[in-house]
């Protein structure tokens, strides 16, 4: 996550707005000198990125600097490839298309931290690691205008039931207790050390 990058969008869709930063803050909760910090490169806690994204009027991914696009033309001769976004349209040369990301169906997991403007939610039984609740709330909360779940309604209930969390067993507490990885740069502190 670039932190440069989102001070900047949000710099730009507060203008835009016609706010001030003392307007944006009191919309998130926070000071004036919070929302300097971040048009400076500072980041706001994601949890204040819905508040902030609704008080600019943009989505959660333009404050990340990603759109979505529909692809308008495909000229196979000249290896281009024209996307129109919300406000403007762009060509692509064929070495350009590694900038793109396809998402004709995307999954719960890939989708986590974007927006979309429809949303359609396929429940059916799946492997149970799957089945809990915080899967269908980030599926759920991907939607922006329009949400349609099609599929079996008694694994929607299941899903909505099953607030279980699973246990990750990644070996990051043990190696942090070992003094390895990258960002090893002293003991590790806190509750869990």
């Amino acid at each position: 996550m670039d932190n440069n990058l989102i001070g900047a969008q949000i710099t730009k869709f507060r203008k835009a707005a016609g706010l001030t930063q003392e307007e944006l803050g009191r919309a998130a909760g926070v000071s004036t000198q919070a929302v300097s910090r971040w048009e400076c490169g500072g980041t706001p806690d994601v949890a204040l990125m819905p508040a902030i994204a609704d008080k600019l009027g943009v989505t959660i991914d333009a404050l990340f600097g990603r759109e979505g696009g529909v692809v308008e033309d495909i000229d196979p001769a000249g290896e281009l490839m024209t996307v129109r976004f919300d406000d403007r349209t762009a060509t692509y040369v064929s070495d350009m298309l590694g900038e793109l990301e396809l998402a004709y169906a995307v999954t719960v997991h890939k989708s986590q931290g974007s927006e979309y403007r429809a949303v359609v939610l396929v429940a059916l039984p799946a492997a149970p690691a799957l089945m809990v609740r915080g899967v269908l709330y980030t599926g759920v909360t991907r939607a922006r205008e329009l949400l349609v779940v099609v599929g079996d309604d008694g694994a929607l209930g299941r899903m909505a039931a099953n607030d279980k969390q699973q246990r990750r067993y990644s070996g990051l507490r043990w190696r942090l207790r070992q003094g390895g990885g990258a960002c090893a740069a002293g003991p590790v502190v806190g509750p869990q050390a």
